[in-house]
């Protein structure tokens, strides 16, 4: 018997959908239709009108990583590539002077990678193994963080233009995230005695846009009002929705909206 049989649930999916990605990538759709970005960037505290050519969004953005990956695509040696990379971490970490730092395989151990042959993104670093090589805690916390910068993905990012974006953390039942994040990454800061040491998904993304050199606005999308904060302007789910033109969307969406939000 299946568990829809089981439970007597003979209704669609989704007006029980709880999956806060899946109402951002909604929101992502109604944004680029009916010319609703006017009317959401009068809601904002941003001033800029961009044009039709100016502007672009992002679902899981992952700007960083995609930009490591072109490194591979514009150096046709290894050596070369090694090179881009190593100088691409050092100019923007400025990690402390370590020991093997001219060695592909010397520098990969410092950061907990294991390869020989190539430079390993940040995204790949193990926080296990550079806990053994840097004993230094505010290098360990720096490392950390340069490491969650290429793992974090905000939710929405709007670009108004190349060098100036909006970013968009969309939140249904759960609440900002901090790192460390996974037990082993907590039980490593507490055997460092930095077992208080919290980072904010928020300031995270901050640091990921001014690694990009991206002058970003930060906004919190929720379901209920708060006050907004020196960090980022906070915004309401259901305030969004019925300021947008929700007209031709699909049935679903327009379903959801309503089941969720009133609107």
């Amino acid at each position: 018997m299946s568990i829809r049989r089981y439970l007597n649930f003979s209704d669609d999916y989704w007006p029980y959908n709880r999956e806060e990605r899946n109402y951002a990538a909604i929101f992502y759709h109604v944004l680029q239709v009916n010319n609703n970005l006017p009317t959401f960037l009068s809601l904002t505290n941003t001033s800029h009108q961009p044009s039709f050519q100016e502007w672009s969004l992002y679902l899981e953005y992952a700007f960083l990583r995609d930009l490591w990956k072109r490194i591979d695509s514009i150096h046709k040696t290894t050596v070369a590539r090694n090179e881009a990379k190593k100088g691409l971490i050092l100019d923007s970490l400025q990690p402390m002077p370590f020991d093997g730092i001219d060695t592909v395989a010397g520098f990969n151990r410092y950061f907990g990678g294991r390869s020989k042959t190539d430079i390993e993104s940040p995204s790949n670093w193990s926080m296990g193994r550079y806990h053994q090589t840097i004993t230094d805690n505010t290098e360990f916390l720096k490392v950390s963080r340069f490491k969650w910068c290429f793992n974090a993905k905000p939710d929405i990012v709007l670009h108004l233009s190349k060098d100036k974006a909006l970013c968009i953390e969309a939140k249904l039942e759960s609440k900002i995230g901090e790192y460390p994040c996974t037990s082993t990454e907590c039980n490593l800061f507490a055997s460092r005695g930095m077992q208080g040491v919290r980072v904010s998904q928020m300031e995270i993304q901050r640091q990921i846009m001014e690694l990009l050199g991206i002058e970003a606005t930060f906004y919190l999308l929720q379901e209920k009002a708060s006050a907004s904060t020196n960090a980022y302007m906070v915004l309401t789910w259901k305030g969004i929705f019925e300021s947008l033109n929700l007209d031709g969307i699909p049935t679903y969406m327009r379903g959801m909206i309503k089941a969720r939000f009133g609107v």
